[in-house]
């Protein structure tokens, strides 16, 4: 996802994963708290460095 930018296409599929996971559902959870976010930033070309800093 990271290379290729597949977020569009993979996120909700791996977050559905990860929630059979006792111990990464709190993780989940937060993706899915910010969820546009976390899902631009696997998706879109643009950088963010400069509004992070």
């Amino acid at each position: 996802m990271l290379i290729h930018r597949t977020g569009s296409q993979d996120l909700e599929g791996r977050l559905a994963a990860v929630d059979a996971l006792p111990h990464l559902r709190s993780f989940a959870g937060g993706l899915r708290r910010d969820y546009t976010a976390v899902l631009n930033g696997l998706s879109l070309p643009y950088p963010s460095g400069a509004v992070e800093g």
